[in-house]
């Protein structure tokens, strides 16, 4: 695998890399000022969600990637600004979120139609954000398939 190169969170709810955010019809491209492709400051280890390719991008951005690439489901999404969550379906029609920023790993388990109108989450984790992504990743599946109490 070649060295990661520099990738951007896109207003989509997209990590891409340089040549798949350049592949883009103009009209969807961001100008962006591409730095050189090394880790900078408050970046970390991720993947383009279009051809996997290994990016530097915000950490908390990476971590997401790295949790759908193990988790093999979910999807990205912006949650107001350029802030980001991980979102699962679960076989219930809830949703479960995962969300890393301003502190720990939240992992929440809504209702169905309850995720992004407001509600608490029904259950919830809250885990180190220096949790290896397996451990974290398998505390999600945790979540995808637990049961969880009656709306309230």
């Amino acid at each position: 695998m070649s060295a990661p190169v520099a990738g951007v969170w896109t207003p989509w709810a997209e990590v891409l890399c340089r040549n798949c955010h350049d592949a883009l019809k103009a009209e969807a491209k961001r100008e962006i000022k591409w730095p050189d492709p090394e880790k900078r400051l408050g970046d970390d280890q991720g993947f383009c969600t279009a051809c996997g390719a290994e990016v530097w991008v915000h950490e908390d951005i990476a971590q997401l990637t790295r949790l759908l690439k193990v988790l093999g489901t979910g999807e990205l999404e912006q949650t107001g600004g350029m802030c980001s969550a991980l979102t699962i379906a679960r076989a219930d029609g809830g949703t479960v979120v995962v969300t890393n920023m301003d502190g720990p790993v939240m992992i929440g388990i809504f209702h169905k139609g309850e995720w992004g109108e407001g509600q608490e989450a029904a259950e919830y984790y809250n885990l180190p954000l220096s949790t290896p992504d397996d451990l974290a990743a398998a505390i999600i599946r945790v979540a995808i398939t637990q049961s969880i109490g009656e709306k309230k």
